[in-house]
């Protein structure tokens, strides 16, 4: 008796990237690591989309669960698949989103056993390079406790309607809206909290760049943390890493964040910060964010804790000035409603203890 997995993917590019990835061919025996049970040997060379449309043609006929979603230039799939079809079209679905690599995106696919199998690989791409791994216990049960995974669930138990056949457009788009922006307003100096007073945050921030050559300069240059006037999450012990933002991919292979740039005037990060990596990656992301003001960035971050007594910091970016404060009620409340802080917590909150 075979086998069934869930994959659940998440892929993002930037806009002027989205068409000619649907169009790029698609080949799976160009790459030589693909993990058991895996194989090329069934596969096939076509386009993203042709290869998306078999698969999720497969599925439906054999009553399983395809789902994918497009946001813009972000990309969602969650599915339930056959052992059979997992060696016949598997490696050219995780191809489909290795090839995010070529358009300057990121990609994360997880292959997780469903109910029985206790396969669990995940495969991390970026402009960084393809890292693939087994998952760890503790990452696989995470992911079972996720919100695509219970989905999953419920859509095999019949407990909901199954998505639409594969429409014509090949992806169902939810809603969008702009996310929401910030001005600085809050002036004074944030005073950090005591050193042991590490907790669960939750990531959110964009920046725009008036000049794209100033974006490019800004994403090779190493955030000092000695830009910053104080360093709220300083621990004993612990050493912040300063690095250049492209570096930030690192957080991605780690499965906490999504650090996205479109290599010229935006960038963006979703994610989150269990306690345990607060004092060595929260400076990183708050310096970070911080030095944009330096290159005629607007934008912001915002790193609040997911539930319990609010607390948090904000980075405010504008008019060649950056502003680090302590967040406040209100702020808890304004990311209540923004798309970017939710998507965060849709995506990665499974990595902290309230989820």
């Amino acid at each position: 008796m075979g086998y069934d997995v869930a994959i659940l993917a998440v892929l993002e590019l930037a806009e002027h990237e989205v068409r000619r990835w649907k169009r790029r061919r698609v080949d799976a025996a160009s790459f030589d690591d693909w993990p058991a049970p895996l194989t090329t040997e069934h596969g096939t060379v076509a386009t993203t989309t042709q290869i998306l449309r078999r698969v999720s043609q497969h599925l439906q006929k054999e009553g399983f669960v395809f789902e994918l979603r497009q946001d813009t230039a972000r990309f969602e799939l969650r599915a339930v698949i056959p052992e059979h079809v997992l060696v016949t079209v598997g490696a050219d679905l995780v191809a489909a989103f290795r090839l995010a690599i070529n358009h300057g995106g990121t990609a994360r696919v997880d292959v997780v056993g469903f109910r029985s199998s206790s396969l669990a690989v995940g495969f991390f791409f970026s402009p960084m390079g393809a890292h693939i791994r087994p998952l760890s216990g503790v990452e696989a049960r995470a992911l079972e406790r996720s919100r695509p995974f219970r989905w999953l669930e419920r859509a095999m138990s019949g407990q909901r309607d199954l998505p639409k056949p594969f429409p014509k457009s090949w992806v169902r788009r939810s809603s969008v809206r702009p996310p929401s922006s910030r001005s600085p307003r809050v002036r004074r100096k944030a005073r950090p909290p005591s050193s042991d007073a590490a907790y669960d945050v939750v990531l959110s921030g964009e920046l725009t760049f008036s000049d794209a050559g100033d974006g490019r300069t800004w994403d090779g240059m190493k955030a000092s943390l000695g830009l910053l006037p104080v360093n709220p999450f300083a621990q004993s012990g612990v050493k912040p890493k300063e690095l250049p933002p492209f570096k930030l991919w690192r957080l991605f292979e780690l499965g906490l964040a999504m650090f996205a740039f479109d290599g010229a005037k935006r960038a963006s990060v979703t994610g989150v910060l269990p306690a345990k990596q607060l004092g060595t990656w929260g400076p990183t992301l708050l310096a970070t964010f911080f030095s944009a003001a330096g290159y005629g960035a607007k934008g912001h971050l915002w790193m609040l804790s997911p539930s319990g007594t609010p607390r948090g910091v904000i980075v405010d970016v504008a008019g060649n000035e950056a502003k680090l404060r302590m967040a406040k009620v209100a702020d808890h409340e304004a990311a209540q409603s923004d798309e970017r802080h939710q998507e965060a917590v849709a995506t990665f909150g499974r990595h902290l203890a309230k989820y």
